[in-house]
């Protein structure tokens, strides 16, 4: 058994795609929160666009954890630049 620990973050999002999180086999969960008053949209290992993926309203969270754990990237986009989300990764 490794080590286990969390990193928790902030990630600013705009209207390009940005990488949230990287590849990481030793995620055991991520937690990906908008506090933002804009939607933004997320995309598992590939450029995130405009209205594509998973959207994340404001106030809501995003979270991977058991059966839905995905080990790769995760990059995201707004419309909106300058989107500051709050991240939680435990490995």
């Amino acid at each position: 058994a490794g080590a286990h620990g969390s990193m928790d973050s902030t990630a600013e999002v705009g209207n390009v795609s940005t990488e949230l999180l990287p590849a990481n086999a030793a995620r055991r969960y991520a937690h990906i929160f908008n506090n933002t008053p804009n939607a933004i949209f997320i995309q598992y290992s590939a450029t995130a666009a405009l209205n594509q993926g998973v959207k994340l309203n404001p106030g809501n969270y995003f979270v991977l954890s058991g059966g839905d754990l995905w080990l790769g990237s995760i990059n995201a986009i707004a419309l909106i630049p300058n989107q500051l989300i709050d991240i939680l990764e435990a490995i």
